[in-house]
């Protein structure tokens, strides 16, 4: 469904902030890290999902760009995961108009196109502020140690991911 926000359920029981220390090494003390999916493709916002709620995380994704940089612009979300290729506003533009509003949410970009287009995306995704960017074919241990470093950053910076980066609409310049 076009324009869906589905909260996902953790498929595999990681249910204390011990538990996810235990496996990842840091954690925030309250809530675990809410991390929002961008992807048009429903059984790889699927994958995704699954493979981050195993890991503890509290996962939402966006069935498209547009929906996407809405949920992300009124959520508050630890760090955002987009697809490159999608249909009426791609990657690039989900990226471009989330930091026009001004939102410092950590982003990770990703396709699987070629490998001169995914070049391409993620040449565009670094000068956006990508925090990592994949393309062609990935293996998901990489994914997760983006993830992993993104998290490690902003606990160095913040004092904890818990403290959700925040994106307000009233941000977005006139």
């Amino acid at each position: 469904m076009i324009g869906e926000i589905r909260p996902s359920l953790p498929s595999v029981a990681v249910d204390t902030p011990e538990m996810l220390r235990a496996i990842w090494g840091s954690v925030t003390e309250e809530r675990m890290p809410r991390i929002l999916v961008i992807d048009n493709d429903e059984n790889v916002g699927s994958s995704l999902s699954g493979i981050l709620t195993a890991q503890g995380y509290e996962v939402y994704v966006a069935d498209d760009g547009s929906t996407g940089i809405e949920q992300c612009l009124t959520g508050a979300y630890d760090l955002v995961i987009t697809d490159f290729i999608m249909a009426e506003i791609d990657g690039i533009e989900v990226m471009h108009r989330l930091r026009k509003a001004e939102c410092d949410t950590p982003i990770i970009a990703m396709t699987d196109a070629d490998k001169t287009t995914g070049r391409y995306f993620c040449n565009a995704a670094e000068r956006l502020g990508a925090a990592a960017c994949f393309y062609d074919s990935y293996h998901p241990e990489q994914l997760m140690a983006a993830i992993r470093k993104v998290f490690d950053t902003a606990t160095e910076r913040q004092g904890s991911v818990g403290a959700a980066l925040s994106c307000s609409l009233a941000a977005t310049p006139a």
